[in-house]
């Protein structure tokens, strides 16, 4: 089912705004502090988005300005040469160094932007130099390549600036577009990443763009480059953790394994085709009345072998630290370790929402990928209890959300509920809590986790009491009282704890749980009220709050 959207607030034009500005200075004799004020009043009462104007006096005054005159110049030299020093390669300097100049009000290069049309001649510069590199000589080659590159990355810059401009991406058929480069640039890894970060780009917030490149084929390209650099980075001898408990940190690489690092540019093009398929697959666009996110994710999930090719991703050796020993030598010297951590976030968030059904959950437990997951959160969260070398401390919580993210959404499945918690999910996501237990960050999606892991199922909850997770979420609600949507998720888990199993009700309430329940509620009741009644009405109480949210009974 497509998600809706509420309406958007209609963007206010900057004329419209400038205008106002002006009568207010003229006819109501104020200075222009208070004109600007009184019109920003003005246009946020009557409803409209004022967020992409330019607060000045005269601020749609754009043609001077150094973006509209590249913009300008690019689009006049587009038929003229490549060469160095030619018109077109300086005016594409120039806009790259308009777009990138720091000191520039970013509102003002997104006016500039959408007047000047600026995506559209770097869109066309892109194409014509993608071309130059098909034909260029042996000797100037690179050069090509290099302001292709450069080309592309202005593009983004552009489309980076507001939706308006990317909008734009769909009308010059960008998805055909850009899946067409993927295919005359095959085997120029440099390029693939250059071309899937443009497409990143493009599908953020774009519904049409998302159409445009999956209906291209897009979707089914991505999954073949991350196939293809798997490929090239898998080392003799990686263990898969496919038959591992999750209690289990995966295993150490071997030593041919760890004599092979992993190439930047694989790890790059690994990040970029996880977050554009991740974004594929998602309704984040507020403006049309629904999205195929959901179908194009069981289409390329179905067709595309998007699940194998994730696990496949899980597997090899881009997930551990080790395997990047560059990256592992800068964070024990105090450098970053962000591109590694990033590059693993982006797959788990990539698998997190592909995990659209049951069936593409239970597709992912067969493949090994829930414990593949599990183990991958056990490695990270012992790296920062000071237990596991392999991985650095700084960058571990980022990991650690995003495998919690990542296992909540694949615990939909019941048969994944079972599997995670027969291999020791519960027990390792208490040590998670017990690590991280001054992190709102971590601990909100713990319990979210172990609230999804015991609904409808009367033995995990069982399991979770047997580990003690009573007295952890009573811990972590009373230490955590100001933050709102852990608040609800401590609910959930007393909820889930007690709709089943009658014989739990009595020691909850012994040890506590109704006095936080009821304070939640107090303290949040936009958050609570609903969950924490529910929960209170499982617990056999008869006060559970005056505003309960009859939600659908549990079967």
């Amino acid at each position: 089912m497509a998600q809706m959207w509420p309406p958007p607030k209609p963007k206010l034009a900057q004329e419209e705004f400038d205008e106002s500005v002006k009568t207010n200075m003229e006819d109501f004799d104020m200075n222009a502090e208070e004109a600007i004020k009184s019109a920003c009043e003005e246009f946020t009462v009557q409803g409209y988005d004022i967020s992409g104007i330019i607060k000045k006096v005269g601020g749609g005054q754009t043609d001077d300005h150094p973006l509209t005159v590249a913009s300008t110049n690019l689009d006049n030299a587009l038929e003229t040469e490549i060469a160095e020093g030619s018109p077109f390669l300086s005016a594409l300097l120039a806009l790259r160094h308009a777009l990138m100049d720091e000191s520039a009000d970013p509102l003002e290069l997104n006016a500039v932007v959408l007047k000047a049309k600026t995506y559209v001649p770097a869109f066309i510069a892109c194409c014509k130099l993608s071309a130059a590199c098909l034909s260029a000589a042996p000797s100037s080659a690179n050069s090509v390549k290099e302001w292709f590159q450069t080309a592309i990355n202005v593009t983004k810059r552009i489309m980076l600036l507001s939706v308006e401009a990317r909008d734009l991406f769909d009308a010059m058929k960008g998805g055909e577009v850009v899946v067409g480069w993927l295919r005359d640039h095959a085997g120029d890894i440099a390029l693939q990443v250059a071309v899937v970060g443009l497409a990143e780009v493009a599908a953020l917030k774009e519904e049409k763009n998302k159409e445009s490149l999956f209906n291209a084929g897009f979707g089914e390209a991505a999954l073949q480059l991350l196939r293809e650099a798997v490929n090239r980075c898998e080392a003799p001898g990686t263990m898969s953790s496919s038959g591992n408990d999750v209690t289990e940190s995966p295993a150490e690489p071997s030593a041919s394994a760890g004599e092979r690092q992993v190439d930047k540019l694989d790890l790059a093009l690994i990040r970029g085709c996880c977050n554009a398929l991740r974004l594929l697959v998602t309704a984040d666009d507020d403006r049309p009345a629904g999205s195929a996110a959901f179908k194009n994710a069981r289409v390329l999930a179905k067709e595309g072998g998007a699940s194998a090719t994730l696990m496949a991703v899980l597997r090899s050796p881009v997930m551990r630290a080790n395997s990047a020993p560059e990256a592992l030598s800068e964070a024990r010297q105090g450098g970053s370790s962000t591109s590694h951590a990033a590059t693993v976030s982006g797959i788990l968030a990539a698998v997190r929402q592909f995990a659209v059904n049951d069936e593409i959950c239970r597709e992912f437990a067969e493949e090994g990928g829930v414990l593949a997951v599990g183990a991958l959160l056990d490695h990270h969260q012992r790296a920062a209890s000071g237990s596991n070398e392999g991985c650095w401390t700084g960058r571990s919580a980022t990991v650690v959300r995003a495998a919690l993210l990542a296992l909540r959404q694949m615990v939909n499945s019941d048969a994944v509920k079972v599997l995670l918690a027969e291999k020791g999910g519960i027990e390792m996501i208490m040590n998670v809590m017990s690590i991280y237990s001054t992190s709102e960050n971590i601990l909100e999606p713990s319990l979210g986790l172990l609230s999804s892991m015991m609904l409808r199922l009367p033995e995990v909850v069982d399991k979770a009491a047997e580990a003690g997770v009573i007295d952890a979420v009573l811990e972590v609600m009373s230490g955590h009282p100001d933050a709102g949507q852990l608040q609800r998720a401590g609910c959930m888990v007393f909820r889930n704890m007690a709709a089943r199993n009658v014989e739990l009700r009595p020691v909850i309430l012994e040890k506590g749980a109704e006095a936080l329940l009821r304070q939640a509620q107090a303290k949040h009741p936009n958050k609570c009220q609903d969950v924490g009644a529910a929960a209170l009405r499982d617990l056999g109480l008869e006060d559970y709050g005056t505003t309960l949210v009859v939600t659908a009974p549990l079967s």
